[in-house]
């Protein structure tokens, strides 16, 4: 089985397993709740994923990733946020995400590269 990725390219993901839902519904968030499952426990089995949640203030991106990190009892996770000032370095989001990782990579030291 495969899904679509944002890019086009496919990922493949094996039958989900079943991870304890949240006490409180995660109203909407089946499809996303699955392939989160899905890509987790294609990461477990095979190389590692990395997976960007996406989309606008508010609607619960956050809540869905804390409550999926619980229930899979544990995930490395690393958490960028986009913000509204001009003077944010370049790739921001992902600088932090990647600085913010546990273990090998939670002290990458990432510099800008200059060119001319």
């Amino acid at each position: 089985m495969t899904r679509s990725g944002a890019q086009g390219s496919d990922l493949p993901i094996p039958a989900p397993q079943a991870l304890e839902a949240p006490v409180l519904a995660l109203v909407g968030r089946t499809v996303e709740w699955e392939y989160l499952t899905r890509a987790w426990l294609a990461g477990r089995r095979g190389p590692p994923r990395c997976l960007l949640v996406s989309g606008v203030a508010g609607i619960g991106k956050t809540r869905l990733v804390e409550e999926f990190v619980a229930a899979a009892g544990g995930v490395r996770t690393g958490w960028g946020a986009a913000v509204a000032d001009a003077g944010a370095p370049a790739m921001w989001p992902w600088i932090r995400a990647v600085r913010g990782l546990p273990g090998p990579l939670g002290g990458l030291e990432i510099r800008p590269r200059v060119t001319d």
